[in-house]
């Protein structure tokens, strides 16, 4: 490469050379913000996603936590228990479970269907206003039904298309031990 530059002019071989060294320090600097680049994004993706991972967490709780609240408050529900020692009809007492269960079940949006089963495998299903997911029997029923500990089931879609997670518990009255 040293005769090849002998025979150029003075000012070609200084322009050889600069534009070799400005490409060279440019793929170096080019590589160093790469590689630099690079191991930020990783740092601060990895914080964001364990960020976004721990609000996910915090919310699935606070979600879970309002349907066992809401379920606690109708476990202590008296009336719901009355209604099934009276003599109503199917009717009357569908009619009574929608509106006590209407005012016991604050939020909506985390509670889609409320459905009871008595011991005379009555069904009594679309108890809140909005109801989203039609019953449908399923061996998470019979689950429900033969567990003493409350059971979740598989995730449902509704007619909007939003997931629904089954749970599922006995309705005992622990006051009269029914």
């Amino acid at each position: 490469m040293n005769t090849f530059l002998r025979y150029l002019k003075i000012n070609t071989r200084l322009i050889i050379s600069l534009l070799f060294c400005i490409i060279v320090s440019t793929l170096i600097i080019l590589t160093f913000l790469t590689y630099a680049t690079r191991l930020l994004t990783e740092k601060y993706l990895s914080k964001y996603v364990e960020s976004t991972q721990a609000t996910t967490g915090r919310s699935v709780e606070l979600i879970v936590d309002e349907a066992a609240s809401t379920l606690a408050n109708l476990l202590d529900n008296l009336e719901i228990m009355e209604l099934f020692d009276k003599t109503l009809n199917y009717n009357q007492r569908e009619a009574r479970l929608k509106e006590i269960i209407a005012k016991s079940v604050n939020n909506h949006g985390i509670i889609s269907n409320v459905i009871i089963i008595d011991t005379q495998h009555q069904l009594y299903d679309n108890l809140l206003p909005a109801a989203e997911l039609p019953y449908q029997e399923t061996a998470f029923v019979d689950k429900a039904r033969q567990s003493i500990y409350p059971i979740w089931g598989s995730v449902l879609k509704g007619d909007n298309g939003q997931g629904h997670l089954e749970y599922g518990q006995q309705f005992r009255n622990f006051a009269v031990g029914k």
